[in-house]
Protein backbone atom coordinates (compact mmCIF):
# COMPACT_ATOMS: atom_id res chain seq x y z
CA UNK A 1 0.00 0.00 0.00
CA UNK A 2 1.64 3.22 -0.93
CA UNK A 3 1.33 6.17 1.37
CA UNK A 4 -2.13 7.35 2.21
CA UNK A 5 -3.92 9.21 4.64
CA UNK A 6 -4.09 7.88 7.53
CA UNK A 7 -1.12 5.80 6.86
CA UNK A 8 2.03 7.96 6.11
CA UNK A 9 5.80 6.62 4.84
CA UNK A 10 8.89 8.25 3.46
CA UNK A 11 8.91 10.49 0.11
CA UNK A 12 10.37 12.97 -1.92
CA UNK A 13 8.38 15.90 -3.77
CA UNK A 14 10.08 18.26 -6.69
CA UNK A 15 7.63 21.23 -8.35
CA UNK A 16 8.64 23.57 -10.32
CA UNK A 17 6.29 26.63 -11.93
CA UNK A 18 7.53 27.22 -15.13
CA UNK A 19 5.68 30.20 -15.57
CA UNK A 20 2.65 31.96 -14.40
CA UNK A 21 0.86 28.94 -16.10
CA UNK A 22 2.33 26.12 -16.25
CA UNK A 23 3.65 23.99 -13.50
CA UNK A 24 5.00 20.45 -13.77
CA UNK A 25 5.82 18.07 -10.69
CA UNK A 26 7.13 14.32 -9.51
CA UNK A 27 7.59 12.45 -6.52
CA UNK A 28 8.74 9.30 -5.40
CA UNK A 29 7.30 7.23 -2.50
CA UNK A 30 8.00 4.24 -0.36
CA UNK A 31 6.07 1.58 -2.52
CA UNK A 32 4.88 -0.63 0.57
CA UNK A 33 3.95 1.28 3.49
CA UNK A 34 3.52 -1.09 6.86
CA UNK A 35 -0.08 -1.05 8.54
CA UNK A 36 -1.02 -0.05 11.89
CA UNK A 37 -0.61 -3.78 12.75
CA UNK A 38 3.10 -3.77 12.40
CA UNK A 39 3.35 0.15 12.74
CA UNK A 40 0.95 1.13 15.24
CA UNK A 41 2.19 4.82 15.77
CA UNK A 42 3.16 5.03 11.96
CA UNK A 43 6.34 6.14 12.50
CA UNK A 44 8.58 3.99 11.93
CA UNK A 45 9.33 3.69 8.07
CA UNK A 46 11.64 1.07 6.38
CA UNK A 47 12.46 1.32 2.79
CA UNK A 48 13.07 -2.17 1.00
CA UNK A 49 14.36 -2.18 -2.60
CA UNK A 50 11.93 -5.49 -3.19
CA UNK A 51 8.96 -3.63 -2.62
CA UNK A 52 9.64 -0.84 -4.62
CA UNK A 53 8.68 3.00 -5.18
CA UNK A 54 5.72 4.55 -5.98
CA UNK A 55 6.61 7.26 -9.27
CA UNK A 56 4.54 9.90 -10.29
CA UNK A 57 4.14 13.26 -12.38
CA UNK A 58 1.80 15.87 -13.05
CA UNK A 59 1.49 18.48 -15.53
CA UNK A 60 -0.61 21.68 -14.66
CA UNK A 61 -2.07 24.51 -16.21
CA UNK A 62 -3.97 27.33 -14.56
CA UNK A 63 -5.59 30.42 -15.97
CA UNK A 64 -7.35 32.58 -13.95
CA UNK A 65 -10.47 32.88 -16.73
CA UNK A 66 -10.22 29.33 -17.98
CA UNK A 67 -9.55 27.59 -14.58
CA UNK A 68 -7.14 24.44 -13.87
CA UNK A 69 -6.04 21.57 -15.91
CA UNK A 70 -4.09 18.76 -14.97
CA UNK A 71 -2.88 15.59 -16.47
CA UNK A 72 -0.68 12.92 -14.46
CA UNK A 73 0.60 9.52 -14.27
CA UNK A 74 1.92 7.00 -11.76
CA UNK A 75 3.49 3.60 -11.89
CA UNK A 76 4.50 1.18 -9.03
CA UNK A 77 8.17 -0.21 -9.89
CA UNK A 78 7.90 -3.69 -7.80
CA UNK A 79 4.55 -4.56 -9.68
CA UNK A 80 4.67 -2.46 -12.88
CA UNK A 81 1.41 -1.47 -12.30
CA UNK A 82 0.49 1.95 -13.76
CA UNK A 83 -2.05 4.29 -14.33
CA UNK A 84 -3.08 7.68 -15.68
CA UNK A 85 -5.62 10.61 -15.13
CA UNK A 86 -6.71 14.13 -16.10
CA UNK A 87 -8.61 17.12 -14.53
CA UNK A 88 -10.19 20.08 -14.56
CA UNK A 89 -11.79 22.70 -12.33
CA UNK A 90 -13.41 25.59 -14.41
CA UNK A 91 -15.20 28.94 -13.06
CA UNK A 92 -17.66 30.19 -16.07
CA UNK A 93 -19.14 32.26 -13.51
CA UNK A 94 -17.99 33.83 -9.90
CA UNK A 95 -20.88 31.99 -8.82
CA UNK A 96 -20.21 28.58 -10.44
CA UNK A 97 -17.61 26.21 -10.17
CA UNK A 98 -17.64 23.04 -12.78
CA UNK A 99 -15.15 19.93 -11.93
CA UNK A 100 -14.57 16.48 -13.78
CA UNK A 101 -11.90 13.71 -13.39
CA UNK A 102 -10.94 10.42 -15.62
CA UNK A 103 -8.55 7.80 -14.64
CA UNK A 104 -7.43 4.68 -16.16
CA UNK A 105 -5.26 1.87 -15.22
CA UNK A 106 -4.93 -1.87 -16.68
CA UNK A 107 -7.48 -4.03 -15.90
CA UNK A 108 -4.62 -6.45 -15.14
CA UNK A 109 -3.69 -6.20 -11.27
CA UNK A 110 -6.10 -3.27 -10.39
CA UNK A 111 -9.61 -3.92 -8.50
CA UNK A 112 -10.49 -0.27 -10.09
CA UNK A 113 -9.58 0.47 -13.40
CA UNK A 114 -11.39 3.82 -14.50
CA UNK A 115 -13.16 6.51 -12.76
CA UNK A 116 -15.26 9.25 -14.21
CA UNK A 117 -16.36 11.90 -12.06
CA UNK A 118 -18.35 15.22 -12.95
CA UNK A 119 -19.44 18.05 -10.18
CA UNK A 120 -20.87 21.04 -9.72
CA UNK A 121 -20.62 24.06 -7.31
CA UNK A 122 -22.91 26.90 -6.65
CA UNK A 123 -22.03 30.09 -4.19
CA UNK A 124 -24.29 32.35 -2.82
CA UNK A 125 -27.35 30.47 -3.75
CA UNK A 126 -29.02 30.93 -0.34
CA UNK A 127 -26.85 33.91 1.31
CA UNK A 128 -24.44 36.30 -0.03
CA UNK A 129 -21.26 34.79 1.09
CA UNK A 130 -19.27 32.78 -1.06
CA UNK A 131 -18.46 30.29 1.65
CA UNK A 132 -22.01 29.08 1.32
CA UNK A 133 -21.69 26.07 -1.43
CA UNK A 134 -24.34 24.12 -3.02
CA UNK A 135 -22.67 20.61 -4.78
CA UNK A 136 -24.03 18.38 -6.81
CA UNK A 137 -21.49 15.58 -8.05
CA UNK A 138 -21.49 12.15 -9.36
CA UNK A 139 -18.28 9.56 -9.35
CA UNK A 140 -18.46 6.23 -11.30
CA UNK A 141 -15.85 3.40 -10.73
CA UNK A 142 -15.28 0.48 -13.05
CA UNK A 143 -14.05 -3.16 -11.34
CA UNK A 144 -12.34 -6.17 -12.89
CA UNK A 145 -14.76 -8.34 -10.64
CA UNK A 146 -18.30 -9.39 -11.14
CA UNK A 147 -19.53 -6.21 -9.60
CA UNK A 148 -18.81 -4.62 -12.68
CA UNK A 149 -19.71 -0.83 -11.74
CA UNK A 150 -20.62 1.70 -9.21
CA UNK A 151 -21.70 5.28 -8.91
CA UNK A 152 -22.30 7.50 -6.45
CA UNK A 153 -24.27 11.00 -6.54
CA UNK A 154 -24.31 13.30 -4.10
CA UNK A 155 -26.20 16.34 -3.12
CA UNK A 156 -24.68 18.46 0.01
CA UNK A 157 -24.82 21.98 1.02
CA UNK A 158 -21.98 23.78 3.02
CA UNK A 159 -22.79 26.86 4.91
CA UNK A 160 -21.09 28.63 7.44
CA UNK A 161 -22.93 29.22 10.92
CA UNK A 162 -20.30 31.74 12.43
CA UNK A 163 -16.83 32.64 11.41
CA UNK A 164 -14.66 29.64 12.18
CA UNK A 165 -18.27 26.45 12.62
CA UNK A 166 -19.62 25.14 9.45
CA UNK A 167 -22.67 22.31 9.22
CA UNK A 168 -22.65 20.37 5.90
CA UNK A 169 -25.77 18.04 5.47
CA UNK A 170 -24.91 15.73 2.53
CA UNK A 171 -27.29 12.81 0.67
CA UNK A 172 -25.67 10.14 -1.17
CA UNK A 173 -27.68 8.09 -3.64
CA UNK A 174 -25.47 4.86 -4.40
CA UNK A 175 -25.85 2.46 -7.20
CA UNK A 176 -25.06 -0.74 -7.33
CA UNK A 177 -22.63 -0.69 -4.35
CA UNK A 178 -19.74 -2.58 -3.92
CA UNK A 179 -19.63 -3.13 -0.26
CA UNK A 180 -22.99 -4.87 -0.06
CA UNK A 181 -23.37 -7.75 -2.14
CA UNK A 182 -26.79 -8.16 -3.45
CA UNK A 183 -27.85 -4.65 -2.62
CA UNK A 184 -29.44 -3.01 -5.75
CA UNK A 185 -29.34 0.59 -4.44
CA UNK A 186 -29.11 2.62 -1.47
CA UNK A 187 -29.42 6.37 -0.22
CA UNK A 188 -26.93 7.68 2.82
CA UNK A 189 -27.50 10.96 5.14
CA UNK A 190 -24.43 12.16 6.35
CA UNK A 191 -24.44 15.01 8.49
CA UNK A 192 -21.06 16.90 8.97
CA UNK A 193 -20.02 19.38 11.26
CA UNK A 194 -16.42 21.55 10.69
CA UNK A 195 -14.78 24.05 12.71
CA UNK A 196 -12.01 26.00 11.03
CA UNK A 197 -9.34 27.70 13.45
Amino acid sequence: MPPSFPLNGLGFELGWNINDRWRWQACAYDGLVEGFEDNPANIRWKIKPNEGFVLATEWQYSHEEHGTYKLGANYHTATNLYGVYASLESHPSARTTIFSQLAYAPKKGNDVYATASLGFNFHKLFSKRHVDVLGIACVSNLFTNDEKHETICELTYKYRIVKFLYIQPSIQYIINPSLYEGTENALLAILRLSVRL
